[in-house]
């Protein structure tokens, strides 16, 4: 077996300097590679680019570090990219096993030591040590930054220059999730057609199954009323969102844009609701959640198109058929966690750039919402700000 990787250590000194990660990443990680491994440790090791702090226990905290000779971008969920200078010293992965103060003395001492102009580190925003070093070392955040997987990560400055370092922070419609824009958006005679004209469909066609890797169960299936195919309401999927193995097997695909389906017709009643929802619209689908169904935790973050800004592409859900065994939960661009039970006929705005879930605890009822992708104009973002606002 190659064990080149190993840069010369051992596997057990490896693993040693690693663990610090895995006990605190891992509860918080979501996707395939969250947590630096034994490759990860012995590359910093060899650049001299790892921190640790070791007791009588073993080792309590570690750190990755680098200190670039020229500039370098970090990306926002927003899509912004906050400016780090030359000379900057950036902690890409910091672990503490403790309450965090170990973190606190091991990274004073590597700030120290490198007399950087500024000093940045990313934590998970929804690990508890964080704010102990954050406060210890009086760091500023500065931006939060999504995985698909689901992680939020905080990046945070501090040093001489931390203040002109600080980005533009997202605007208040950016801040907000999950939040219910309209309580009775459907009159109870416009929500009873369109579960007629729902009926009517399901007894010709089948719900397609969807694609994702976060569909537990194959609980979730969907279908487009405006999507990337017109021919098929089966194919629900995104072309821009899709991972660069899909696009290079389906080149054809890409340039594809949004149209009505074959099955739009059938839905008249679904059409006028649409249509009041926003000027313009991406795809308009039914999403159906099995009994007993769940989502696990993702961001859509690979969707370049969707925020908050004119012309990108915001999320609306509106549930059809519901009821109190739903659980929906979103999670703030800060780690908070939200959760609801969305009641059928009311209108809701969730950020699908950050992390959501869904489980359907009942054995038995579906949970069938319309989700329409809409195009952000300045009346849907004042209408998201005053959510946001107000604590909706």
């Amino acid at each position: 077996m190659n064990e080149d990787w190993r840069q010369g250590f051992t596997l057990e000194h490896l693993k040693r300097l690693a663990e610090p990660f895995k006990k605190a990443f891992g509860p918080h990680t979501y996707g395939a590679f969250g947590v630096p491994k034994e490759r990860d440790v012995a590359n910093a090791l060899v650049k001299r680019r790892f921190a640790w702090l070791e007791d009588e226990h073993g080792v309590s905290a570690a750190a990755i570090w680098s200190q670039s000779e020229q500039n370098t971008r970090q990306t926002t969920f927003t899509g912004d990219a906050v400016l780090i200078p030359a000379g900057d010293l950036v902690v890409q992965d910091v672990a503490a096993l403790g309450d965090g103060q170990e973190a606190v003395v091991m990274l004073r001492s590597l700030f120290h030591a490198r007399k950087a102009p500024a000093h940045w580190v990313e934590m998970h925003e929804e690990i508890a040590q964080r704010e102990v070093i954050a406060r210890e070392l009086e760091l500023i955040w500065a931006a939060s930054k999504i995985t698909a997987g689901g992680e939020v990560k905080g990046l945070y400055v501090g040093g001489p220059a931390a203040q002109l370092r600080l980005p533009k922070p997202p605007s208040l419609a950016d801040e907000g999730t999950l939040l219910c824009l309209e309580d009775e958006f459907l009159s109870p005679k416009v929500h009873g057609k369109i579960i007629g004209e729902l009926a009517t469909y399901e007894q010709r066609h089948v719900w397609a199954q969807h694609y994702s890797s976060y569909n537990k169960r194959h609980s979730w299936t969907a279908f487009a009323l405006r999507g990337y195919d017109a021919t098929d309401p089966g194919f629900i999927i995104k072309p821009g969102e899709m991972s660069q193995k899909w696009r290079e097997g389906n080149p054809g695909r890409l340039a594809a844009e949004s149209k009505w389906t074959t099955a739009a017709p059938e839905f008249p009643m679904t059409l006028e609701v649409v249509r009041d929802l926003a000027p313009a619209v991406d795809r308009v689908r039914f999403m159906r959640l099995t009994g007993e169904g769940e989502l696990t935790r993702h961001a859509d973050i690979t969707d370049r198109t969707a925020g908050t800004r004119d012309g990108q592409v915001a999320r609306l859900h509106i549930p059809i058929r519901s009821h109190e065994q739903v659980r929906f939960q979103a999670w703030s661009h800060r780690g908070v966690r939200i959760e609801r039970t969305p009641h059928e006929r009311a209108l809701y705005y969730l950020d699908m750039r950050k992390p959501h879930a869904v489980q359907n605890q009942d054995p038995v009822r579906d949970r069938i919402h319309l989700v329409v992708d809409v195009v952000v104009d300045a009346t849907l973002r004042l209408t998201i700000e005053k959510a946001v606002a107000s604590g909706c």
